[in-house]
């Protein structure tokens, strides 16, 4: 906490935005760890618009449901639809340019869409989609449901620790 990862995170989404990337971003906390598909919603409620009319019926009604669009009729979100349909909106969003979804302190990222977003990454081919994820490395803590089940993928990791007293003083 406080190494600066957050502003480098927020300095990487706003290059990836000039260089013309469409940013998909989510900055969970601690708090919305138990809300369902929180996440989810602050990474897709800017593209809705352009891309839930063009989803099959299933998959558009999975994600209104799950993003709290429409009623569920106490039925549960079929995850399976739902990933698809993240696929799905990823992969058109692609269509028109180069896609980054990014999520800062992802250890806080709801378990729900963690799993989703992992099943709806690993199933793009040849879809232009890029991701970054921040984390705090907690004690003692597994990484992130998200960070594991994309374990397999190709990955530069950057680690971001105190600075010096040295340089700290250069900074003062």
């Amino acid at each position: 906490a406080g190494a600066g990862k957050s502003t480098l995170w927020l300095a990487a989404t706003e290059a990836a935005a000039a260089a013309g990337l469409r940013v998909l971003s989510a900055r969970p906390t601690e708090l919305e760890l138990g809300l369902a598909h929180a996440g989810l919603g602050d990474l897709l409620e800017d593209v809705l618009d352009e891309g839930l009319p063009e989803l099959a019926a299933p998959r558009r009604r999975a994600l209104e449901t799950a993003l709290l669009l429409a009623d569920d009729d106490g039925a549960a979100v079929d995850l399976r639809a739902l990933a698809t349909a993240v696929r799905s909106a990823l992969q058109l969003l692609s269509a028109h340019g180069p896609v980054l979804v990014a999520v800062d302190d992802v250890q806080w990222l709801d378990h729900s869409s963690s799993e989703v977003l992992a099943v709806a990454l690993r199933r793009l081919r040849e879809e232009r989609v890029h991701v970054l994820l921040a984390r705090r490395l907690l004690p003692d803590a597994p990484a992130p449901t998200l960070v594991r089940l994309l374990d397999d993928r190709p990955t530069e990791q950057v680690g971001v620790g105190p600075l010096s007293a040295g340089a700290l003083q250069g900074v003062l």
